[in-house]
């Protein structure tokens, strides 16, 4: 199908309405349903696997009193991973912690809950 050139904007799109120097509001673009998922980034598998071993390692710490900042130093000596590591699986899902402080554990243990969907119950079958 041709569009005169009139009819298309700066960057050749048809459908664009000249007179109002915009799109008509039926040709709108569509909306995600869920728009904050369409943006998350493909979370490697490994990525995936590893959040539970964080998640483990807070628990721990939580029962047996720990109160103060963990930092990923920390984290990387429970865990066996390397610090760089930890930071970049977090980052996956958002800032946690303070440069130079470290993460707090409730928070952190509370965001790997939701993140893990482990927040709760969910109804199976077997």
């Amino acid at each position: 199908m041709t569009v005169p050139i009139d009819e298309r904007d700066e960057a050749g799109d048809p459908g664009w309405d000249a007179s109002t120097n915009r799109r008509p509001e039926s040709r709108a673009l569509p909306v995600p349903a869920i728009p904050h998922i369409a943006r998350l980034p493909r979370i490697p598998e490994m990525t995936v696997r590893r959040l539970s071993t964080y998640y483990r390692v807070l628990r721990t710490l939580e029962a047996t009193g720990d109160a103060e900042p963990l930092s990923s130093d920390r984290m990387s000596d429970l865990t066996g991973f390397t610090a760089a590591q930890v930071r970049r699986d977090l980052a996956y899902f958002g800032n946690f912690g303070k440069r130079g402080v470290g993460y707090d554990i409730g928070e952190l243990q509370e965001s790997l809950k939701n993140i893990l969907g482990i927040n709760h119950p969910w109804r199976i079958a077997l």
